[in-house]
């Protein structure tokens, strides 16, 4: 499963994930829905398609998602140093997305996506946001000094938001900030 967010609006539901690769090539009659000039050094888009018979919006961030390897772990087997910030990126996005779509409710998974309700919290309109973990031994555990660069109040680096154990939890994120 690739981390994401499902952006519900009245019945339809809309799955937002990175544009890895294989996930670009997968899709049928993309079209931009969102156009990012700087996000983490370089333009994103949000792309709007169908794949595998799925309602999909995908984060076409070449910058931080076009690599070899896995979706987590370079070809060497270890993480990609810039994890947190690739999933920053995916939080960050996904609640924009929310903001700019006027969804009803989010659904965010795993460390991954565990931005997704901060993020969401500190936006402009309130959206609910559901968080489920489906694996507890990845917690997405990063460097305390990478705070500044999420564009969260000071107030979310507390034990009452992302702080956990003097680094930042983005699993711990998810929990606190969902509804």
């Amino acid at each position: 499963a690739l981390p994401g967010a499902l952006l519900a609006q009245d019945v339809a539901v809309r799955t937002l994930i990175p544009g890895y690769p294989k996930v670009l090539a997968a899709l049928t009659a993309p079209r931009s829905l969102l156009d990012i000039p700087d996000l983490y050094g370089a333009p994103v888009r949000v792309l709007e398609a169908k794949a595998a018979g799925l309602d999909l919006l995908v984060l076409d961030a070449p910058h931080l998602f076009d690599r070899p390897g896995g979706p987590y772990v370079a070809p060497d087997g270890g993480e990609w140093g810039d994890n947190a910030i690739r999933f920053a990126a995916l939080g960050r996005v996904a609640a924009q997305v929310a903001q700019h779509l006027g969804v009803a409710a989010v659904h965010a998974h795993d460390w991954q996506a565990g931005l997704v309700p901060a993020y969401l919290r500190f936006a402009p309109r309130r959206i609910p946001c559901l968080f489920t973990i489906h694996n507890l031994a990845y917690q997405g555990k990063f460097d305390a000094s990478l705070f500044p660069l999420l564009g969260l109040p000071p107030e979310a680096m507390s034990t009452q938001g992302l702080e956990y154990f003097g680094a930042l939890g983005f699993l711990k994120a998810g929990l606190w900030y969902a509804d």
